[in-house]
């Protein structure tokens, strides 16, 4: 733990891998996706981290492809173990883009690399089922849903996978039965809203206000693809933290504002009678850098936008061991990963599966005979370019970069860098930090407060009207 009895969590954004990246990735023996998050990973240290996985481990036999279909090398799966991530939500639109076996595949490869997922259930595991893990000391349930699906689910579909869909009843149920499991903090994650929009639509301001009301004290969200604020719901224990939108963790879509991010720190303070009460909440600004050198070809890579170039300390990430669940052991007393076996109200005794629990919501199972209800969405999605027109050329591949130095590029094996793509990346970085209303100076993990139980009634307050190229918002004066 980071700090005597508090404990760390980040949150990422959507992980996607669009053609641009598949292509940029391309080794002589296969594919190598930890040089793209090369230039973060000292920034996703000493805490259990989450993030949103919008493609599909389909395998190479089924081609690998961007948007729309997404299908994406195993050898993401080794680079975002190596960047530390221990949990993934997999309730979004594009996980049936190949097709229920394209998530059984999915599921198979999480389990191997030992990521712990969420978002989906089937015939086996009852819908409802929360993810609980167990990380410093706390007990963490996690509920994940999405609002729909671009593909409706076909194929052969004994088990009946299906995605959680977003409904009231759904959510209601899903995080009361996250309750019942005694967790120390409750997550709702949501794949929803309007794709580019700056500001949550109504029905998600709806959903996080009753999973808050239901007892959530954190709601993460995903798939706008852009930032969406950071605020505080009061309730009757006390508050729950919203994050609507955390953008595109890493992706090609390199139109502004779509290249940059936020990553979310949440820290949480055990408390002595039991129990943890949120004590602040960061972020550390992000931005998709996507460029080309002479003599050192093309890569899309991952900056930190803040003002410190490097955090306190090249500590090293959390091995997965350090993250488990409540898992039985199999026949050869090892641990399944990510498969819980509880009783709850709404889920009862669950079966070793392969599988595992994840909350499922909302009346519609995605099989083969029913496909996907649309009706249960009450936000619409949208088009998801391969990359926008920022700093691409006309035929959609990034336009060489103008300055001639590099950064980093010697002696570290990190991707050669040019000084103007820092420089982008710090210009961005404190428009992230302007409309998500953070304050004061980075911590020793590179992290910007937007929230502070020191200050509790100082809730965020952004003043641009987008993380964009628009002039911050004018105070009104009286």
């Amino acid at each position: 733990m980071p700090r005597g009895d508090v404990v760390r969590v980040i949150f990422l954004g959507d992980i996607m891998t669009h053609g641009q990246q598949l292509k940029y990735a391309r080794t002589k023996d296969g594919y190598d996706f930890t040089r793209q998050f090369a230039r973060i990973k000292p920034f996703l240290r000493k805490a259990m981290v989450v993030g949103n996985l919008e493609t599909t481990f389909s395998g190479a036999e089924r081609k690998f492809t961007g948007f729309p279909s997404f299908n994406t090398p195993d050898e993401l799966a080794d680079a975002l173990v190596g960047l530390g991530v221990h949990v993934l939500t997999l309730a979004n639109n594009h996980m049936l883009d190949r097709g229920v076996s394209g998530i059984e595949r999915t599921v198979e490869v999480l389990n191997r690399h030992g990521i712990h997922w969420t978002g989906i259930s089937d015939r086996e595991i009852a819908p409802g089922q929360p993810l609980l893990v167990e990380y410093g000391g706390l007990r963490w349930a996690m509920v994940n849903f999405t609002y729909g699906s671009n593909s409706p689910s076909s194929g052969k579909n004994e088990r009946g996978i299906a995605l959680n869909v977003i409904s009231e009843e759904g959510v209601r149920a899903s995080v009361r039965a996250a309750k019942a499991l005694n967790p120390d903090v409750t997550v709702a994650l949501f794949h929803w809203g309007n794709e580019y929009q700056y500001r949550p639509a109504a029905a998600q301001v709806k959903t996080a206000e009753l999973a808050a009301a239901e007892g959530a004290d954190l709601v993460i969200g995903t798939h706008p693809h852009v930032l969406q604020p950071i605020t505080i719901i009061p309730t009757d224990r006390g508050r729950t933290l919203v994050a609507y939108s955390l953008g595109n963790f890493i992706a090609n879509q390199i139109k502004v504002p779509r290249e940059r991010a936020a990553v979310l720190a949440v820290e949480f303070e055990k408390l002595p009678e039991g129990g943890a009460r949120l004590m602040r909440a960061s972020v550390a600004p992000t931005f998709v850098s996507s460029s080309c050198q002479k003599g050192a070809g093309c890569t899309i890579q991952l900056l930190y936008g803040g003002k410190t170039p490097e955090p306190v300390g090249p500590e090293p990430v959390l091995p997965p061991e350090e993250v488990r669940d409540s898992s039985v052991p199999d026949e050869e007393g090892e641990q399944l990963h990510s498969l819980l076996l509880y009783d709850s109200p709404v889920a009862g005794a669950l079966a070793v599966a392969a599988v595992p629990a994840a909350a499922h919501a909302g009346e519609v199972r995605l099989d083969a005979a029913a496909g996907l209800d649309s009706s249960v969405s009450e936000v619409t999605g949208g088009t998801e370019p391969d990359a926008g027109t920022g700093e691409a050329g006309a035929d959609g591949k990034p336009r060489k970069g103008a300055g001639s130095e590099t950064s980093d590029a010697e002696g570290d094996g990190l991707p050669p860098l040019p000084e103007r793509e820092i420089g982008k990346a710090i210009s961005a970085g404190e428009k992230i930090l302007e409309f998500l209303g953070a304050r004061g100076d980075p911590d020793e993990y590179g992290y910007y407060t937007v929230w502070d139980a020191s200050a509790p009634e100082e809730l965020p307050a952004g003043n641009r009207k987008s993380p964009g190229w628009e002039l911050p918002l004018c105070q009104n004066i009286e």
